[in-house]
Parts: structure tokens; C-alpha cells; sequence
């Protein structure tokens, strides 16, 4: 049974006349009288008892001011749902509360928004108006839309598990695999298909969509870094270093003060003894002196910010987190950073005059005049259907119209499944910086670049934006390293459930944009909640804080590939193989096939590998912090990658490791110099005083408070220099300071820098 509750406005004024505006824009008859939360709670039983109900309503915070408007049998009901398939993070929440609070009959509690519409003529809402606000009133990527208020039962629908399906190499050698390739979104190269092709003959069997999957996200450039560790041939002379052994060579010349570098999870530079305040083993805090390290790590989340930027920015900023709470034998995360690289803003009303659509503005060297205090001017321009880039597509075709230039991309087109700039830089922060606190870490440095530029006719820029996630933490010197894994460890999955969220984005986040299905880029979409990263990263501090007794002999974060990579990283790291039985997996939902269980990347999630007698012990620390776990697999003497599937009786996954991780084919790039056609800058036309104006203007010189102001910079307690200075708390601070006790003056300083594209200049 599903029981419906009306809550309360689910926007403030302020957001509700903003959708009014962008409603009345598309839509002149149509207008937004209100908004609700409609709560759906999936009963075990028939019904609740009357005191049952009264709690579950006061969970949910209903009070005298829930229920529709007065007028609402007369309106249009819109709801709006999180996407049928998936489960929120508000959900997942929700429900683990319910439960705790002694509502054991609630099964599950999803949200909806339901829009209540009408037309200003007074006639009926029709097809051509409602498909015209529906892009207004929800996020394709991570809600779905319903007509009806009684088909919300769709949310709790679940199917039955899907079976396994295998590609016939076999009988269809390469061009099978290259037919899976296209359809799976596997992005593998033509030598990579040959590889494989190879090694399945040899073993004398076709491979697994699992076992694919697998290989694509545990070889993708996301994960490997193709490109970096590539051979490179320039004007037909062999290079004698990779991108990576330049970035290298730093540490190389100067590894004076290292520890850890290159090969684990985030890097780690010598500390000091200090004093560490944590909880003991009977319950008490107290004091505890040892050597402690720094470790540091910085990462990208660029394809799901550039699809969701909310949910993209904030499992970025999660997935960091995560990196560095599983080096060594595990540490703690203490402070973080974010970046954002978009293309033009065009803010609606205040386009600025670099931004304005003009195919020859950027080749012959002249600036448009400025226009009007703000330079609002006319909205963008860009109102003639000449195309400045013959390559990109006009309107219709992905290009958006000159009335919506502040929804960016207005000159040059984009993917349709892309969002614009602006959309970016208004979730995507939030997102990061709401996931930083919500764990408990601050945000204490960052950056924010545009850039679009017609570079020789060619447009440059970030379309594709680029989400920097990083931060520093601490480790304990005798924690630094993991350890070589004994026979019949357990593999243990610590956090949240697999539902089916984030598949394939290794490999997804490792094409070109656009190039991939548009479905396929749905499934990349990621969902965070930090509230359960929060308790998985509780458990693994009381592991650390037991010091020489760390039941943790290794353990790695699930992120791209999920389980896929997560598990055969941590036992191959161990010098082992592994059986793993796959529906020990904790899921939370029960229609996935084994390629979806195996490969999604469900966030807040962990893989680490105790011995055998420590299990009852991790489990009390589990219980504790109510933080779910389950051991999914025991470690094997030989090479060979198992997982069997109690199901349907078979086994998904049955390959060497040595084939998944060893040697694939290397890349080989082959360039050659090109002298850029690049346009001379004459300054002597410039007006001092205009070009100040526009510097100021232009979003990498301008503040940046808005950024750092939704954040609290001083969760922890270990801040000692955050972005903002002085007694008007303005934010030019060159460097942010933590801490590294409660009662010692040595600190950790860390700075972002940021090469901006001065080749194109």
C-alpha cells in the first residue's frame, strides 16, 4: 500500500516568482499558482495505526500549514518525481530515519514536487503549453514527470533480475565486438578490441557484457590515463618521456620529504608528532601522540557536472573525499577545494560585450562598444541564423534561439543533453560545497574560469566543463602503506547500496562529448549523500585510531567502474585473486542484471579486506555507526577473477586478472607542430577606462564570495586561514591554512594555481 501526505510549499516566494518569470517567457497563458512536497510512503502492511501515522506525519514535518491551496481542484496537478528507476538520496535518508524512529511498517519514503498550473484565458492546459514549461519545472537527467497523481505507484516498481547476455566473439570475431563497443558505450580502441578478441579465443569461450563492461571502465582513460602514459611521436621523432613521466620527473629530481606518490589513492608528504584527539576503545576522548603525515589529493568530475551539475559537483567533491579516506590503511579527510572552468555566462540582462554572438568579432580584432549601464544591450544578439561555425548544428538541431542567449551556448550550439555555463555555476557549487559540509569538511580554495574564444575559426572553449575536486587530510605514519593480502581475507563492501545510477561513466566520461549515446549518458548520472559517506568514513576512523591493531589490511573507494574496478584494484594490489559471490551486494533494487549490480558506481561506497577473526570486531563498529556492510568475497591463492552468481547459477565473471590488468595494448600518439594563425592585439583604440571596467567584470578577476559564502569554512575546527580577509571579510587570501591538532602550532598550507589557455593568446 502507498500512502500519500501533502506537505508544505516546496519553494520559497523568491524561487517561485523566478519560475513565474521563466514560465511566462515560453509560456505567456500559463502560470504557476503554487507548489507542494507530496510524500509517498510504501507500506509492509495494509495501513498504520493511528500513532504510527501521527509519527510518520511528524517526521515528516507536516504541520497546520500542509495541504493543496484552497483552489486546487480547479488547477492543473504537475508532479514531479525523482526518475523512475532510482532512488533519492532524500529517500534513502528518509527512509533509515522512519525505520530508526520505530516506523518498521515503512518500507520506503520517496518526495515529489507537484506543480499546480493554470492558463490565464481560463481554457484547458494543452500538450503544445505543457510541453513547452516541462523543461522548466524538472531536470530530465534525474527527475521524471507524471500527469497523474495516482501513478506514483510507479516509483516503488521493481522488476525481476535480468540475466546475463555474453557477445559471440567466437563466431563473429572483431566486428561483434566493435557492434557491443558502439551499443554499450564501452569507448575501446581498435588494438584494445584485438586484445581482447585474443585473450577470449585463448580461454576458448565469448566474454560476458560484464566482463566488457568491466574492462572498459577498469582500462578507460578516466582510470588508466591513456593519453598521459602514451608514447608519443612529434614530427616523426620518438619522444623519450610520457606526459606522465614529465609530471613525474618533479618527484623524480626531488623526492626529498615523500612518502606516498603515484601509487595509491592520494599522495602523502612527512608530517610531525603530534597530538591526535579522537575517541579510545572504552568510549573516552583523549590525547594520543604519533608521527602523522600529510596527504593531499586532486581530481576531475567533468562529464557528470556537465549532464547534472548538482549531483556532479557534489560526487565529485564526494569521490575525493573518499580517495582520500581509503589511502594506506586508511586516514581522515580534513579540508577541501573546487574549481569550475565554463564557457560564457550569458547572464539574461547582463551579457557582457565579449560574449555577445559575433562570428567576426574574434578574428579581425575588434571589441563591440559597450551598451547601456550593465551592458545588457540586446540580450545577446545572435539574432540572424547565419552560423558562425558551419561544424555545429543551428536551431532545432541543438543550437538554442537568440531569446535564450542567458541559457549560454547561444552563438555555437551544443549537445542537447549538455546543460548550459550558467546552469552550471548556479548548482554546481552548490553541490560541492552542500556535499563538503554535509560530511563534515570545509571548502577552502578554489577557482572559476570562462573561457570561449574563436581562435582562426575554430571556437575554444569550455563547453564541456571542467569540475576540480581536491584536499588535504591526515594519516598516521604506520598507516601509510597497505598490505599484501593473506589467503582467505575477507573483501568486505562497507556503505551504501548498488542501485542503478552511474553506469558506465569511467568509459562515458572517456568520449568525446556528443559522440555517445544519449541514453548512455543518462546512465552516467550520479546521485550523493553524504550523510552515509559520513558514517561509512566513522568506521573507518575507529579502524585507524586502534593503530598498530588496524584491522584494515587494505582498502580502496568504489568510483568509476564501481565494484567492477573497485574489487579487482584491491586484490590485485594485494598480490592475490578473488571469489566473489555478486548478490551478497547490497542492493536496492532488485530488477538488475549481474552487469548493472557489478558495474554501477552507487556512491558512498568502500571495498577493504580484513582477516577472517577481526570480522566480528569491524561488525560492532559497523553496528555502531549504523553504517551497513557485508563481506561479498574471500581472497585466492592464484590470479583468477571469479564472481558467481547464486541467481542464476552462473558465474558473470571468470577471467585472469592478468588479462583485465595487465598489459593492453599502449597508445601511440603521432603529431605534428602546427605554427597557430593567431590574431596580433592592438591596444591603441583601447579606452583605459572601459577596459578596467570589463577586467573587473570578467568572472576569474571578479569576487568570488559567492562561492565561498554558501559554505561553512569552519566545520572541523582545524581552519586557520580560510578565503576571506580582514575586517570586511574580503576574499583574496593566497593561501588556506589548516591545522593539524587542537593544541600544536604546525599547520598545512595549500594553494590552487591554474594555467590558463595562454597558447591560444
Amino acid at each position: 500500500m502507498i500512502r500519500v501526505s501533502v506537505g508544505i510549499s516546496a519553494l520559497s516566494a523568491f524561487r517561485l516568482e523566478k519560475l513565474r518569470a521563466a514560465v511566462n517567457a515560453v509560456a505567456p497563458n500559463v502560470s504557476i499558482v503554487d507548489t507542494r512536497h507530496w510524500y509517498f510512503s510504501s507500506l509492509r502492511g495494509e495501513s498504520l495505526s493511528k500513532a504510527q501515522a501521527k509519527l510518520l506525519d511528524k517526521v515528516l514535518g507536516l504541520d497546520k500549514r500542509a495541504g493543496e491551496p484552497g483552489n486546487a481542484d480547479e488547477l492543473h496537478r504537475m508532479l514531479v518525481v525523482p526518475r523512475l528507476g532510482t532512488i533519492s538520496p532524500w529517500s534513502t535518508k528518509a527512509t533509515d530515519i522512519a525505520q530508526h524512529c520505530g516506523l518498521s511498517g515503512v518500507q520506503r519514503i520517496e518526495r515529489g514536487v507537484v506543480y499546480y498550473l493554470n492558463t490565464r484565458n481560463g481554457k484547458p492546459l494543452g500538450k503544445a503549453a505543457l510541453a513547452s514549461v516541462l523543461p522548466l519545472l524538472h531536470d530530465r537527467m534525474t527527475e521524471s514527470v507524471l500527469g497523474k497523481i495516482d501513478g506514483a505507484e510507479k516509483i516503488f516498481q521493481h522488476g525481476a533480475p535480468q540475466p546475463l547476455s555474453s557477445v559471440d566473439i567466437l563466431q563473429g570475431g572483431s566486428q561483434a565486438l566493435e557492434s557491443a563497443n558502439r551499443e554499450m558505450g564501452l569507448a575501446l580502441s581498435a588494438d584494445e578490441i584485438e586484445y581482447l578478441v585474443e585473450n577470449f579465443r585463448k580461454l576458448k569461450r565469448n566474454p560476458t557484457d560484464v566482463e566488457l563492461m568491466m574492462f572498459a571502465q577498469a582500462n578507460s582513460e578516466h582510470c588508466r590515463h591513456k593519453i598521459f602514459n602514451a608514447d608519443w611521436v612529434i614530427d616523426g621523432e620518438a619522444q623519450d618521456i610520457s606526459l606522465f613521466g614529465m609530471i613525474r620527473n618533479t618527484h623524480k629530481v626531488s623526492p626529498q620529504g615523500t612518502v606516498v606518490a603515484y601509487s595509491d589513492n592520494s599522495s602523502i608528504i612527512e608530517g610531525a608528532r603530534i597530538e591526535r584527539f579522537y575517541p579510545r576503545a572504552d568510549g573516552g576522548y583523549a590525547f594520543s601522540e604519533e608521527l602523522t603525515h600529510t596527504l593531499m589529493k586532486v581530481e576531475t568530475h567533468n562529464h557528470p557536472t556537465a549532464i547534472a551539475p548538482f549531483a556532479g559537483a557534489a560526487t565529485g567533491s564526494g569521490g575525493e573525499i573518499r580517495d582520500e579516506g581509503a589511502t594506506g590503511t586508511g586516514s581522515k579527510p580534513k579540508a577541501g577545494l573546487t574549481g569550475f572552468s565554463v564557457s560564457n555566462l550569458n547572464i539574461p540582462g547582463f551579457v557582457q560585450p565579449w560574449e555577445r554572438c559575433d562570428p567576426h568579432r574574434r578574428t579581425n580584432g575588434e571589441l563591440p562598444p559597450l551598451q547601456g549601464e550593465g551592458w545588457g544591450g540586446d540580450g545577446g544578439g545572435c539574432a540572424e541564423k547565419t552560423h558562425p561555425h558551419p561544424n555545429l548544428p543551428l536551431e532545432g538541431e541543438g543550437m538554442l534561439a537568440a531569446s535564450n542567449a542567458g541559457e549560454g551556448f547561444a552563438c555555437y550550439g551544443k549537445p542537447s543533453r549538455i546543460v548550459s555555463p550558467l546552469q552550471i555555476m548556479l548548482e554546481g557549487p552548490i553541490g560541492g560545497a552542500a556535499f563538503n559540509n554535509e560530511f563534515g569538511r570545509p571548502n577552502l580554495a578554489g577557482y572559476f574560469r570562462t573561457f570561449e574564444e574563436n581562435v582562426s575559426g575554430e571556437m575554444r572553449g569550455y563547453h564541456k566543463p571542467i569540475m576540480l575536486a581536491g584536499g588535504v587530510g591526515n594519516i598516521a605514519a604506520i598507516h601509510t602503506h597497505k598490505h599484501e593480502l593473506p589467503v582467505g581475507a575477507l573483501v568486505v563492501h562497507l556503505g551504501g547500496p548498488g542501485m542503478l545510477i552511474g553506469l558506465g561513466g569511467g568509459a562515458a566520461s572517456s568520449m568525446d562529448t556528443g559522440s555517445n549515446a544519449e541514453n548512455l549518458d543518462f546512465d552516467s548520472v550520479q546521485r550523493g549523500n553524504p550523510e552515509m559517506q559520513r558514517r561509512a568514513q566513522e568506521v573507518i576512523d575507529r579502524c585507524w585510531q586502534l593503530g598498530e591493531n588496524n584491522p584494515i589490511l587494505s582498502i580502496h573507494d568504489v568510483g568509476a567502474g564501481g565494484m567492477s574496478n573497485a574489487l579487482p584494484e584491491l586484490v590485485h594490489g594485494g598480490g592475490r585473486g578473488a571469489r566473489f559471490e555478486l548478490r551478497k551486494i547490497p542492493l536496492d533494487e532488485t530488477g538488475m542484471s549481474p552487469k548493472q549490480i557489478w558495474c554501477n558506481e552507487s556512491q558512498e561506497r568502500y571495498v577493504l579486506a580484513i582477516a577472517p577473526e577481526r570480522l566480528d570486531e569491524f561488525r560492532a563498529f559497523c553496528e555502531r555507526e549504523r553504517c551497513p556492510f557485508a563481506v561479498v568475497g574471500v581472497a585466492t591463492a592464484d590470479d583468477q577473477l571469479t564472481v558467481h552468481d547464486a541467481e542464476f547459477g552462473n558465474d558473470p565473471v571468470d577471467m585472469p586478472l592478468s588479462v583485465l590488468l595487465g598489459k593492453p595494448p599502449k597508445m601511440t600518439r603521432n603529431v605534428s607542430r602546427e605554427t597557430p594563425r593567431l590574431t596580433s592585439f592592438d591596444s591603441s583604440q583601447i579606452n583605459l577606462r572601459e577596459a578596467i571596467e570589463r577586467v573587473l567584470r570578467l568572472p576569474s578577476v571578479a569576487s568570488k564570495t559567492f562561492l565561498i559564502s554558501i559554505g561553512d569554512r569552519t566545520v572541523g575546527g582545524m581552519t586557520a586561514r580560510d578565503q576571506m580577509v580582514g575586517p570586511w571579510q574580503v576574499p583574496v587570501a593566497d593561501v588556506a591554512v589548516t591545522l593539524m591538532g587542537f593544541n600544536t602550532y604546525r599547520a598545512e598550507a595549500f594553494a590552487l594555481g591554474e594555467r590558463t589557455p595562454l597558447a591560444l593568446v
